[in-house]
């Protein structure tokens, strides 16, 4: 189960999204909750929770956001279940970009609202970074650039100080928009130039 699951996320997160899926399908068939769920505290999160939160973006991303949805409110049921901080950060955190996608920010909202306040809770500074960047994002798309880039930023910079750069291109990106939604370009062009620049660095490596 635990193969598939990294076999499904190192497929997608290369690329190879429609390879991902099966190896995600045959991790949800093999996952047994009364074996599966302790090493929840080696891996950090419940391993079912993070395979159907993995999926729901293929899916989102191969054309199925009804599935997608369907996958988020699976993986949200179980994290609430288990009851585990880390667990339940990971499930509202991908739950929130597919609604995002799907247009949903009035779902997306509360769900960012809740990583955060759980992130400050448990002093998880990952999931606090994440949560700022994602409702920074919501600013921008419902029209507040000016908020959003300085949400979006302070994520960023959060997000730094872990030493994560797993879709920084994307936040960077996010960030760029923002920027150029005010009219400033130098701004935008600058991020733009740092995502290509951490992308030239993730192929090298």
């Amino acid at each position: 189960m635990i193969g598939h699951r990294l076999a499904g996320g190192g497929l997608m997160f290369t690329g190879k999204i429609a390879e991902s899926r099966p190896h995600y399908d045959r991790a949800i068939a093999l996952y047994d909750p009364t074996e599966h769920r302790q090493p929840a505290m080696r891996f950090g999160q419940d391993a079912g929770v993070s395979v159907l939160s993995f999926r729901s973006l293929a899916l989102w991303m191969l054309g199925y956001p009804e599935a997608a949805l369907a996958d988020t409110e699976s993986a949200l049921d179980y994290a609430r279940e288990i009851g585990q901080a880390a667990t339940l950060m990971f499930a509202l955190f991908y739950a929130s970009i597919i609604h995002i996608h799907c247009g949903n920010y009035a779902v997306a909202n509360p769900q960012l609202d809740e990583i955060v306040a759980l992130a400050d809770e448990k002093g998880a500074l990952f999931w606090r970074a994440l949560g700022t960047l994602w409702r920074g994002w919501l600013f921008a798309l419902n029209g507040k650039a000016s908020d959003a880039v300085q949400m979006i930023a302070s994520g960023i910079t959060a997000l730094r100080s872990t030493g994560s750069t797993v879709m920084m291109p994307l936040y960077l990106a996010c960030l760029a928009k923002a920027h150029a939604e005010l009219g400033q370009f130098n701004d935008a062009w600058r991020c733009i130039g740092e995502a290509m620049t951490t992308i030239e660095a993730a192929n090298e490596r």
